[in-house]
């Protein structure tokens, strides 16, 4: 019996673990509309291209989500999740 108990509290621990672990992840994420132009074509690679050239722009969050789209012989890059 007692091993049944504890056997449910610590079920109950690694739930409430698990959750607040989301939590910190879904914080760090958020929503940003990042547009930027840069010479080039996407390529196979568009989206590593978009996130590193933003990043090396400097002054905005870390890119995680973005798309690249040919325009005009140019890279339009969208990103709409940045890390805080």
């Amino acid at each position: 019996m007692r091993c049944a108990a504890l056997f449910m509290i610590f079920c109950v621990l690694i739930v409430f673990h698990i959750n607040h672990g989301k939590e910190v992840d879904a914080q760090k994420w958020k929503a940003c509309r990042l547009r930027e132009t840069f010479s080039g074509t996407c390529g196979h690679d568009g989206e590593i291209r978009c996130k590193n050239d933003i990043t090396r722009n400097g002054g905005s969050p870390l890119p995680f989500e973005c798309h690249c789209e040919e325009f005009r012989r140019k890279r339009v890059c969208h990103c709409d999740k940045c890390l805080l």
